[in-house]
């Protein structure tokens, strides 16, 4: 495990892979995206671990001292793990996040962030990148106050952050090679688990001031950093499952009980192996 070569998913648009395993629902994606162009974007770093071939997957796509912009999701360490180090390969760019994220990863992640390479981006607000306009808008489910998506109107991609992500079995890149059923018992897993808020919304306020919002706009591709590609119909699917979620129960995690028979099953029969769990 651990990342995989990028590949392209629409026009000028790149994710940069990262697989690890969790027994034992199988395999998460932790993911960034490039956008190459007129004034190339990269969004979202990777983890610290891998950060030696999360820099030269980067570096095979665009060269860092021609990046402009650094769009920061949310502050977790699985999006903002390389920020520090990717500032000082891309002198020019400029760090697209919100001043929430900006104290939270000062103060407590001690990453130096001079202020004139810092540009607040909020909910709804846009940032001209030479050749289109990308917009930052908030997905409907997050586990970060920081948290924001992008589109960009001129292909159709969406980066959503955490949401629409799911498990996969093993390297799966795009959401329509995992059978119907397993992507949705995962995809509906990881939402719950991700917010658990979800089990106190009003599902008609939510509909009409999220999810609607967002569906409402021409999109064609899905990335996130914890699932695989969504197109086509599995973007339709997604977002019923995003309106299904406030009339779901609560999330069940896993007990001491579980992670007993875990290591007692290991224990004998070897390691688990994430992707037949």
């Amino acid at each position: 495990m651990g990342t995989c070569e990028p590949f392209r998913i629409c026009r000028n648009t790149w994710v940069i892979p990262q697989l690890e395993e969790a027994p034992p629902v199988g395999c998460f994606f932790l993911n960034s995206a490039v956008i190459t162009g007129a004034e190339p974007v990269v969004i979202d770093t990777g983890t610290p671990v891998n950060r030696t071939r999360w820099l030269e997957h980067l570096g095979s796509i665009v060269d860092p001292t021609d990046v402009r912009w650094i769009f920061i999701s949310h502050d977790d360490v699985d999006h903002a793990g390389n920020l520090a180090p990717l500032m000082e390969l891309c002198p020019k760019a400029i760090v697209l996040t919100s001043w929430f994220a900006v104290g939270r990863m000062v103060s407590t992640d001690g990453i130096d962030l001079p202020m004139n390479r810092i540009r607040f981006v909020n909910d709804g607000d846009e940032v001209d990148i030479g050749d289109r306009k990308l917009r930052a808008l908030l997905p409907p489910i997050f586990d970060n106050p920081t948290t924001r998506g992008v589109f960009d109107p001129s292909t159709g991609f969406y980066w959503a952050a955490d949401c629409f992500g799911a498990p996969v079995p093993g390297f799966v890149p795009e959401a329509d090679d995992v059978p119907a059923a397993d992507w949705r018992e995962g995809f509906l897993m990881l939402h719950r688990m991700l917010s658990p808020w979800h089990t106190m919304l009003d599902h008609r306020r939510y509909g009409a001031a999220v999810v609607d919002r967002l569906q409402a706009l021409p999109i064609t591709t899905v990335a996130s950093a914890h699932g695989p590609v969504v197109r086509g119909s599995r973007i339709t699917d997604g977002f019923r499952m995003l309106r299904e979620l406030p009339h779901t129960g609560a999330y069940q995690p896993f007990t001491q009980h579980d992670l007993q028979s875990w290591i007692d099953t290991a224990s004998t029969v070897g390691p688990i192996d994430a992707a037949t769990a």
